[in-house]
Formats: C-alpha cells, structure tokens, sequence
C-alpha cells in the first residue's frame, strides 16, 4: 500500500474523561478555547481532593498543539484544596488556544473534564472529556479505532481528529481512513509526532476532500504511548459529540456482565430486585409511552445497574434524526434522575444521556457520543449509577452480546436514598407532538429489563 506524508497530504489538498486518581501525570486531550460562528467552545476541569485530612497541591501544564511538550520555559499553574474539596477550574487559555492539559498531583487528587459550548455567554451543552492517564493510554505497537465519522457541508456537521503522543520521545504513527463500506478514503498516512505532543485536525475529512459521508472511520497506530478521539459537532447548532476510541473484541473481561439478561432476578443475590421477562412494551399511536413503577425497601443504596434490551423498530419518519428514547429512569420526579437515554438516526447517529440528582433538567451534565443502532437490530443497554464509586456507566452490547459503546461520567451523590414515600419511576418512549424533537418510537420491542439496588 502506497504512504504519503500527512504533510504531502496537506499540500496536495490545497496546502492542507472514570474519574481518574492521579499518581503523577495525567493529561486532558483537548484544551481548548475556540469560536466557532457565533458559538465559543471552552474545556473546565473539575480536582478533588478526595480523602485524608490534609490540604493537597496540584499543577496543570498547558502544551499548545504541535509542540514539544517536554520543554518547560515558563512555571506550572498550581492550586492547593482542602480535605474532600472540589473545585471547577478554567485553564486562563486565550481565544483560539488549542492543545492538551497535564495534571500533576498526589494520588488522592481526582480530577474530570468537559468541553462546554455557549452562545452569546449562555451554556447550551457540555461533553464529558476523558482524562488520560496509565489505565487509558494506549500502548505502542497497538491500533486504536474512532468511528461515526461524519461530514455534510449543507447542514454544518463536521468531524475533528484529534492524536496525542504521551511519551517524552518523538513518535510515529500510521493513519487509515475508511467508510463505512471499507473503500479508503486516502493511502495510508505516516506521521511524526514531537515528544508528549498533541495535533488537533479541524474538520478532518475536508482535508481528505470529503464534502458528505457518515459513518466514516479512523484506525491508528504508534510506535509511542498515544491516545486519539475525535469531536464531532454541528457548525449552525453548535451541537457536539466527543467520540473516544471503540471497544474492541481484544478485551478480555469475562463475556455477560452483571445484571445478566437471562438468568434476570434469580441472580440477584442479595440485591434489591425487580425485572419485566420478555418483550414488556411496544409503542404504538393508541400507547406511545409506559411507565413503571417500583418501591424498594427503605434504606441506603450504594448503586442502582439497570439492564435492558432495545430492538430499533425504524426511526420515526417525521423526524429520524430526533431523539428516540430508551429510557428515563428516576427517583420520584425529573428533579432525581438516573438516568436519560437517547438514541438518534440518520444525519445525527449519536447517543446522549443526561444524569443528576436535586438538579434542573437543564443543570444536569450530558455525556454523548457517536453512534448508531441499526434498524432492525437488538442491543443490549446496561446503566450503572454507581455512587459509591462515583461512577456512571452505559455500556452497550450489540446481538452477539459485544460490547459496542462504553461512555462515562460521574455522579453527584455519594448513596442513594429511598425513603417511605421514594419510588422508582422508569418510562420509555415519547408521546406525538409534545416535543418535536423527541419522536415517538412506534415498532421498537423493549425486553429483559432488570433493576438492582445494592444496598451500602
């Protein structure tokens, strides 16, 4: 197979975040302040420090994009917080700064991210970024893959790629891009990369001279530690995606996972159980939405896994690209939400889920993602609320019970309560006309579900 340079490609082409603990350095992929249109993109990171009872100090460390990150002219940023504080931070980055961010700190530091997007100084979306460190990185010699790529230049949706080279010597790395059918999109490209450096590419498949595709995707290996990801976002919405690198059939965690489909309640243990066998709801214009509603024993819960299956009945026709729901999961009311999960289709193929207890629907973070679920197809959606470990988790499981997606964030309590007058409350699918953007999901068939509390 015949390699160009990116740096010849660019001349041809018109001259082209779990919560992670820190024990050293971990690094944020994209830093960032950028405008785009009349909408500003800014990254915020959030530090713990989690434990013990003395004050604790932390640095950050800026590296612009394409430089190398091992010289340090200028002194760190450094912060110091109290026992079990937690602090949201701005980076002081200036308008049109772009790379990545290292932490460094003890190991009962913790730290997030997220990249927020507003319009005229007003928050309308955020995505979770990961936070980089040992657990994450990828290893030399091995391949990550990004996919849901997508471009329409009539609608405004592009795709950046970003690529992060995590070691102190200089790298290099080969780059693959495919559709969807498998055609290349360009020979494969070789690149270097200066030590612990980042490059960021906006609108990526432009410079391969791509003016409309979807479901496009990127395969990349190094001869360094690295990490890539891409963030895909709508230029007239302001609407944005990161898309972290895809699971593969490689990981050697055992096959099933708890709550298992099959076996339902009868594998519960010592969990607080309730389950529905079987197709238990399939929308249609005369009952577009069920709800169900559980009590639990009173009592304190270190976290809630819910389980379900989905099989995607065809996307509205009215509105494909809308939200399709899979599920809203509560405590009693919107306020005390689980979780909320959304799928949409064609020209969108994404994911989004919003969680958060005591908070407004617009206060609670939003965790998104490329994806698709095909027509016809039966996955599997397994949510974890886990807030003892401070972990929210989705993964999804495709028919052959592979895991697909796995998008985290973190929660805001730290145990779940349920009093005498608590309930679970769990709904799936939208009513017709309410809301434009959330189409009904008449066909879909939602089985198998499964709901454990674990008590503390």
């Amino acid at each position: 197979m015949k390699k160009l340079s990116l740096y010849a490609i660019a001349f041809t082409f018109a001259l082209l975040a779990a919560l992670p603990v820190l024990a050293g350095s971990v690094y944020v992929p994209l830093a960032t302040v950028r405008e785009i249109g009349p909408y500003t993109f800014t990254t915020e990171i959030t530090v713990t420090n989690k434990g013990g009872t003395e004050d604790r100090r932390f640095t950050t460390f800026f590296i612009e994009q394409g430089t190398d990150g091992t010289p340090r002219p200028g002194a760190n940023n450094s912060a110091t917080l109290t026992p079990g504080a937690s602090n949201v931070f701005g980076l002081g980055l200036k308008q049109g700064d772009t790379g990545m961010l290292e932490i460094d700190g003890p190991p009962q530091i913790a730290a997030s991210a997220r990249l927020m997007v507003s319009e005229d100084g007003v928050d309308i979306g955020r995505v979770a970024l990961p936070v980089i460190s040992s657990d994450n990185v990828f290893r030399a010699g091995t391949t990550a893959y990004l996919q849901s790529w997508g471009r329409d230049s009539g609608s405004g949706l592009v795709t950046d790629f970003g690529m992060m080279n995590l070691s102190k010597e200089a790298s290099s790395c080969e780059v693959d891009v495919h559709s969807a059918n498998g055609t290349e999109l360009t020979p494969t490209v070789l690149l270097g990369m200066k030590p612990l450096s980042h490059i960021h590419f906006i609108d990526a498949l432009n410079i391969l001279q791509v003016d409309k595709i979807d479901l496009a995707r990127v395969a990349v290996s190094c001869n360094r530690e690295f990490f890539i990801y891409s963030l895909r976002y709508n230029q007239q919405s302001g609407q944005l995606a990161f898309q972290v690198p895809s699971g593969t059939g490689a990981s050697t965690l055992p096959t099933g996972g708890a709550p298992p489909a099959g076996p339902g309640c009868s594998a519960a243990g010592n969990d607080v159980c309730f389950e529905e066998q079987g197709i238990f709801f399939t929308p249609d214009p005369g009952n577009p939405v069920k709800r169900l509603i559980y009590d639990p024993p009173d009592g304190s819960y270190s976290k809630l896994v819910a389980t379900l299956q989905v099989r995607n009945g065809g996307w509205f026709a009215g509105r494909p690209n809308g939200s399709h729901n899979i599920f809203w999961l509560v405590r009693d009311k919107n306020k005390d939400m689980f979780g909320y999960v959304n799928v949409r289709g064609p020209n969108t193929n994404d994911l989004f889920v919003r969680h958060g207890f005591n908070l407004s629907q617009g206060d609670k973070p939003r965790l998104s993602t490329g994806f698709q679920h095909p027509e016809g197809a039966t996955y599997t959606y397994q949510y974890t609320y886990d807030a003892a470990q401070r972990i929210v988790e989705l993964i999804v499981s495709d028919e052959s019970g592979i895991p697909i997606l796995n998008l985290r964030g973190t929660p805001n309590i730290n145990a779940i309560g349920f009093g005498a007058n608590n309930r679970i409350l769990m709904d799936f699918g939208f009513p017709l006309g309410v809301n434009p953007n959330e189409p009904p999901t008449y066909g879909w068939d939602y089985k198998n579900l499964v709901i454990r509390l674990t008590p503390q």
